[in-house]
């Protein structure tokens, strides 16, 4: 059975990322031979829409249960739609018990919430606010140069 589990890191030793749509990585294991791939997660960065666009992919995986830590209702409803199981564990979890607590079912499933609510777009990270913010600093400053130009040529020309 293929389950995928979202990881902090590149290994089977790694813990589990609580974060379903915005985790690092997602780890697809094998049950029967423990054989893995590690995929970098393209979506933990996306303005929008991460969680719904990862569990789009994850069902592009082939996969019969994701485990994380928690999942939003969005990303949840669309994979249960689509039959896979999802599977919560503890915080501190590897990636290796996850997948053997997914195995053995001594984790109880996670139950999609029945209604979805729109969720908006998350916080910004404080350095990329900052970084926005110094930009369009730096575009007012040429703005008010610009201004200023203008003024001096308007009374140049009087």
């Amino acid at each position: 059975m293929r389950v995928a589990v979202t990881s902090t890191g590149e290994t089977l030793e790694s813990q589990i990322d609580p974060r379903f749509g915005r985790c690092a990585y997602y780890i697809i294991v094998e049950t029967d031979t423990m054989d893995f791939e590690v995929i970098p997660n393209q979506f933990a960065m996306a303005a929008q829409g991460a969680g719904i666009q990862a569990a789009q992919f994850i069902i592009s995986k082939g996969v019969r249960k994701i485990v994380s830590g928690d999942f939003g209702p969005n990303s949840a409803g669309i994979l249960s739609s689509a039959g896979i199981e999802l599977v919560r564990v503890p915080p501190g979890t590897t990636v290796k018990d996850a997948v053997e607590m997914a195995k053995s079912g001594t984790q109880p499933s996670y139950e999609a919430p029945r209604r979805i609510e729109p969720m908006g777009p998350p916080p910004v990270p404080p350095m990329y606010e900052i970084h926005s913010l110094k930009d369009e600093l730096d575009n007012l400053k040429k703005e008010i140069e610009e201004i200023k130009d203008l003024l001096k040529e308007i009374k140049d020309n009087r």
